[in-house]
């Protein structure tokens, strides 16, 4: 199988988020609001601490490249929400349950609001790539990693922490329910493929 160019590996995976209230509950201490990772790399961690104080943390995916074959215009990273149970003004808040976007572009916002009063939000991440693109795009995977540090039952909802999904699926569900019972959630995410 034919590996991946030069060019996919100067390809950056984004994300970038902004606190519309406390912004202690987003980020994490001195932490960048536009955390980006080259390929087979892990982005910088991430602190999702929402809780009942004011506002949330929205939040937004991208991916950066450049020099790339013209089929790549048509690769999308894609996010999906649902809310769990009740409480769905924690989640989303007006934004489409599935946000994706092209390359060198961003998702829509998403806001994260949860807090005791809910049940947690859902999400999912996917790398979409068009079906007749080449072998190795194809077999790429996005894939997220967590941890707490306080509190699991805030976080998760995959056991060991890790998920990674092969492209045109999603990964599996991601659980946010963070509250104000302590701590908070650490997220990461890469695009990886076998070089």
């Amino acid at each position: 199988m034919k590996l991946a160019p030069n060019w996919f590996f100067s390809t950056k995976l984004c994300y970038e988020w902004n606190a519309d209230g406390d912004g202690n509950q987003c980020g994490g201490s001195g932490v960048s609001t536009k955390l980006c990772a080259y390929v087979n790399e892990w982005t910088t961690y991430y602190n999702d601490d929402s809780d009942s104080r004011g506002g949330g943390c929205q939040m937004r995916w991208g991916i950066e490249s450049v020099g790339y074959d013209n089929w790549f215009d048509n690769v999308q990273i894609c996010f999906r929400w649902s809310a769990v149970g009740s409480g769905s003004d924690q989640c989303g808040q007006g934004v489409d349950n599935d946000l994706c976007a092209t390359i060198n572009d961003f998702t829509n916002y998403y806001r994260d609001d949860t807090d005791s009063t809910s049940k947690g939000c859902q999400m999912q991440w996917k790398l979409s790539v068009p079906i007749d693109s080449p072998q190795w795009i194809q077999n790429t995977q996005f894939c997220y990693e967590w941890y707490t540090n306080d509190n699991q039952g805030q976080c998760g909802g995959v056991f060991n922490g890790v998920s990674c999904a092969i492209a045109n699926s999603f990964t599996a569900p991601y659980i946010d329910h963070t509250a104000g019972s302590g701590g908070g959630c650490y997220m990461r995410w890469k695009i990886f493929v076998v070089t």
